[in-house]
């Protein structure tokens, strides 16, 4: 009967040994899940912080080429100004509104009217539209309101400058 006990004591013990060692194995089963849980969402968060930069600092070069592009023609326009006010005054036409060209290049466009979606500056990107409003604001000035626009995925940018042109001469 001693021996018996003993057997049984014996048998208690390794299950309960083994129970625990079963314990422990689920308990670090689910402490790697957990781990790997953590691990992924901040994998995740980093590649949207790293998306979400890339797409905002395209944003900001694109804005920077766009206002450079807006001062270039608003340059070209003071210097046509500067050759002969009578036929700069005239591009401005007498409309309400003004006249509205579409510059892909720094020449006079053949015609008015605004860029279509294939009118974009001649460069290396190729995405650029520069549409040029021109008002006669008086006798002796024209408003000029130059609006450089391009694509992007999930915004329609564009960049405004308005400046006047007087007859100084």
């Amino acid at each position: 009967m001693r021996r018996v006990r003993q057997t049984v004591i014996k048998n208690k013990t390794k299950m309960s040994r083994f129970k625990v060692a079963l314990w422990e194995q689920g308990q670090t089963l689910v402490e790697i899940i957990t781990a790997i849980a953590v691990v992924l969402l901040v994998l995740v968060a980093l590649i949207i912080a790293v998306t979400n930069s890339l797409s905002n600092a395209q944003f900001s070069r694109n804005k920077a080429i766009a206002l450079k592009y807006s001062q270039e023609v608003t340059e070209w326009l003071r210097d046509q100004r500067d050759q002969g006010w009578g036929a700069f005054y005239a591009y401005a036409g007498a409309a309400p509104g003004g006249t509205t060209y579409c510059f892909t290049n720094l020449a006079w466009p053949a015609s008015p009217g605004a860029c279509a979606q294939t009118d974009v500056i001649i460069d290396a990107f190729g995405l650029f539209r520069r549409n040029v409003t021109l008002i006669q604001s008086a006798a002796d000035r024209v408003q000029i309101n130059v609006t450089v626009t391009w694509n992007e995925t999930q915004r329609s940018p564009s960049v405004v400058i308005t400046t006047y042109l007087t007859r100084w001469r």
